[in-house]
């Protein structure tokens, strides 16, 4: 909320100081119509209108100051002309996104500005001081065109306050603009935690590659010589675990078919009328033959 009623405020100075800086250069531009109406006509004038000598030199003085004062009244104008043209810049910079413009121009604008209307405020300053003396002399007259002559001494007063109010305006916001440019630099400073490259260890020639993914199924025992799950079982590992796989189908087979063949002689005894000893038994020859190798059990016995 602070941050946007200082920006308002600001935004309202601005605006102050572009219709100050036209004040200046309408007032300055009118002043020097009027001392080009001096040169041209002020002589004449004074030969026209009936008065004494005494009368005339003071308005010789008064005509004589002006005319040479030119060059101040220029320079206030070009001053304020260059004023009007920057702040309006910085004013549109800041309030419309088009005209966007970066601290380190609008800066050095506003203190440039703020230079400019200084010297459109000691132009008019010095001239009001050299014609104040003059202007208290300058008689009278009942001259229309000679009134509205005088009328330059309290237009000067005037332009000397429009300069020192515009002056002291553009102090504000530049000095405002420095301060707040300062402070969110000094943020910036403080809250960057991000790493740079030189900090991971990125050189010149590093280049960015995609992670491996990760596998969907992750095992419990952790085995490096067996192969990740969809990938060519090529090792000699998975041609023993294909081998011990193809033998223990044969041993199942071969269980099987034992069992068969004893349950088919067991039923084939039973039809019988006349059974002198024990069911299904065969020669350990024949039997060996039928089941695959035990070597646990057909181990010779300690005695």
């Amino acid at each position: 909320m602070g941050a946007g009623w200082g920006n308002a405020v600001l935004a309202g100075l601005r605006s102050l100081v572009v219709v100050v800086a036209l004040a200046v250069i309408g007032l300055g531009a009118f002043v020097e119509y009027m001392m080009h109406d001096i040169d041209v006509r002020g002589e004449g004038l004074l030969d026209i209108v009936p008065m004494n000598e005494d009368r005339k030199e003071a308005w010789r003085a008064f005509f004589d100051a002006l005319v040479n004062s030119q060059i101040r009244i220029w320079i206030a104008i070009a001053a304020g002309s260059f004023t009007f043209l920057a702040v309006l810049m910085v004013f549109l910079s800041y309030k419309i996104e088009r005209f966007k413009m970066s601290r380190y121009v609008t800066i050095p604008l506003e203190f440039l500005s703020m230079l400019a209307m200084t010297a459109a405020f000691v132009g008019p300053l010095t001239l009001a001081i050299k014609m104040m003396p003059v202007c208290a002399n300058l008689p009278t007259s009942t001259s229309r065109d000679l009134t509205t002559f005088s009328m330059v001494c309290p237009l000067t007063t005037a332009y000397t306050v429009a300069g020192g109010v515009g002056s002291f305006l553009l102090a504000i916001t530049s000095l405002a603009a420095l301060i707040s440019a300062c402070s969110q630099a000094r943020n910036q400073k403080v809250c960057s935690f991000e790493p740079t490259a030189s900090t991971l260890g990125m050189t010149h020639g590093y280049q960015a590659v995609i992670p491996p993914q990760s596998r969907s199924t992750i095992p419990t025992l952790y085995d490096p010589r067996k192969p990740e799950p969809g990938s060519d079982d090529k090792s000699p590992r998975g041609s023993e675990e294909v081998g011990l796989a193809v033998s223990g189908e044969e041993m199942g087979m071969a269980v099987a078919r034992r069992d068969s063949g004893l349950s088919t002689k067991s039923g084939d005894s039973a039809g019988a009328a006349e059974i002198s000893g024990p069911l299904g038994l065969e020669k350990p020859e024949v039997v060996a033959q039928m089941r695959p190798a035990r070597p646990w059990s057909e181990m010779p016995k300690r005695g």
